[in-house]
């Protein structure tokens, strides 16, 4: 951005954020770089850039599973990736795998990260404490204390689904969008919005009501009880069973997506799951009035078999007068999830505190 726009964008003098900007330079927080010339004449203005190479950032995706992590710059482009399994699901054990990845991290790169993010499948009011994640039977952990006594580095703990959402918002497909949602879908289903910029957070956020949303009257039961909901539909597990059914033996998602193209019976799988996704869609879109809705999740890979469906779901469920919806698919392994767990410590860093 050149001077005379960032004095507008700050509402400052272009003599006080020259003040403020040199300095900065000179700290190599920020660097000019590259040349702009407004309208027809006048002489080239240098662009101000923020230097993204001096600090590094740590985002982790942590499941039931395994413990992925990535090494980021500033702006969470990934320099280097670490993924383990996770032993058990003691606590002590989650830290220590999660400060095992840390390490090999700086041991590849000769990076030294400033903070460390961790996205999960749970709450964390005050960024630190695990205060519930059912899908590893924690309640009130200090994980963020845990991973700092390993690794001495400050740590945020916060929920997978509002740290992808705080990614998009910054640097993925919502950035420089005011208004968008998106929904995830995996061992749950996940939904986010942000408006005039900001994501929108409430004690309900990392509840997964989204999942309850009905899609199918005559679908199947959900482990509540709805029947045809989107949990019973969209979910990892319901994906894994439908699978099962159509091959007549245990499947999983990673089979299913192996095969799909190739087995009849699991295309149809994946377009009525892709259908139904769609009516999900269009209900978020119907209620938020989002122009722009970012899809993602291990099982959206699976969606990808079935845009015409997806597609065609949200045209069933959408006024044929209402503006185009625009659906981003992000990529479906945990690497957009670890860049969310990065960005919160970005922002952190650059904000200042652990409050987002």
């Amino acid at each position: 951005m050149s001077r005379i726009d960032l004095s507008r964008t700050l509402q400052l003098s272009p003599a006080t954020l020259t003040r403020q900007v040199q300095p900065l330079i000179e700290q190599g927080v920020l660097v000019e770089t590259g040349e702009h010339i407004a309208g027809q004449t006048g002489r080239p203005a240098r662009l101000l850039d923020v230097a993204t190479g001096n600090q590094y950032f740590v985002g982790v995706k942590l499941t039931d599973r395994r413990v992925s992590a990535v090494l980021t710059d500033l702006r969470a482009e990934i320099i280097a990736s670490c993924v383990r399994e996770l032993p058990s699901h003691a606590a002590d054990d989650a830290a220590e795998t999660i400060s095992q990845c840390v390490r090999d991290l700086v041991d590849d790169t000769g990076s030294t990260p400033v903070r460390i993010g961790i996205g999960l499948g749970g709450t964390s009011p005050d960024n630190r404490m695990v205060s519930s994640a059912p899908f590893l039977g924690w309640t009130g952990v200090d994980l963020a204390s845990a991973v700092e006594a390993h690794t001495n580095t400050p740590t945020l703990v916060e929920n997978d689904v509002t740290a992808f959402m705080e990614y998009q918002n910054w640097f993925g497909e919502g950035a420089g969008t005011s208004q968008f949602a998106a929904i995830t879908i995996g061992a749950g289903v996940g939904y986010g919005l942000v408006m005039d910029r900001r994501v929108i957070v409430t004690r309900d956020s990392s509840v997964g009501l989204v999942g309850h949303w009905p899609l199918d009257p005559l679908g199947p039961l959900c482990p509540s009880g709805h029947r045809g909901c989107a949990m019973s539909i969209l979910t990892r597990y319901a994906l894994e069973q439908r699978a099962s059914e159509v091959l007549g033996r245990p499947s999983t998602l990673e089979e299913f997506l192996e095969q799909c193209n190739e087995h009849t019976g699991l295309r149809s799988v994946a377009a009525y799951t892709a259908r139904m996704l769609g009516h999900l869609v269009a209900a978020v879109a119907n209620l938020t009035m989002a122009e722009v809705i970012v899809l993602g999740g291990e099982g959206i890979d699976v969606i990808s078999h079935a845009t015409d469906e997806l597609r065609a779901g949200v045209l069933e469920h959408r006024d044929p007068r209402a503006g185009e919806v625009r659906l981003a698919l992000t990529d479906g392994d945990d690497t957009v999830w670890c860049r969310g767990a990065a960005a919160i410590a970005i922002q952190a860093h650059v904000l200042g505190g652990n409050e987002i």
